[in-house]
């Protein structure tokens, strides 16, 4: 990653999908230590997935599903990380 996390940033919740054996960023690029003194900043690191990759299988795309009717890992991922955001906005807020 070329942006730079630090303890005060990001000051919203911000999800990092990357794979440990991306060629472009690899492991050094992941903010491992920023997630760790940031509670807005959630890391998923994959043992594999290359650059933009997490093929789930041939049925299933690559990062997205070939079928609309059907969602990949990385689409579940983001809609859980949104909707427990969006709960836990709603419960800061009551």
């Amino acid at each position: 990653m070329h942006r730079r996390f630090t303890e005060s940033s990001p000051s919203v919740p911000t999800l990092v999908i990357s794979a440990l054996d991306d060629p472009v960023v690899g492991n050094v690029g992941i903010p491992f230590e920023a997630a760790r003194e940031n509670e807005n900043l959630l890391v998923v690191a994959t043992d594999c997935g290359g650059h933009l990759g997490w093929c789930q299988s041939s049925r299933l795309g690559c990062g997205f599903a070939s079928d609309a009717g059907e969602s990949s890992w990385t689409e579940d991922v983001v809609c859980d990380f949104f909707a427990n955001a969006l709960d836990h906005r709603a419960g800061t807020r009551g």
